[in-house]
């Protein structure tokens, strides 16, 4: 839960500095620093999220092998698609 909290503390932060940044009272150097700061808390919450994922990925017995698992391939993957279907029927012409 308290990432759940920091990661909204970050995501309102970000949305104050947009405010900041479209308000044109602000100065551009004010505006450049707000965007550094943008940045910084942007990969905060990059790696709030990778932090959750792995740890639900952990939880959940997940691991690397798992992520790699693809739609099978090779003669299995050929055999439930006809070649029918591959492509489109030829259109009928006539030549008179």
């Amino acid at each position: 839960m308290a990432d759940q909290t920091t990661y909204t503390r970050m995501r309102e932060n970000l949305e104050e500095i947009v405010v900041q940044v479209r308000s044109k009272d602000v100065p551009l150097e004010k505006c450049l620093d707000l965007f550094d700061e943008a940045l910084k808390i942007g990969r905060r919450c990059i790696d709030l999220i990778d932090r959750t994922d792995l740890a639900a990925a952990t939880t959940t017995g997940q691991d690397d092998a798992d992520s790699r698992a693809e739609a099978p391939s090779g003669p299995q993957e050929r055999a439930s698609t006809p070649a029918t279907e591959a492509r489109p029927p030829e259109p009928h012409t006539s030549n008179q």
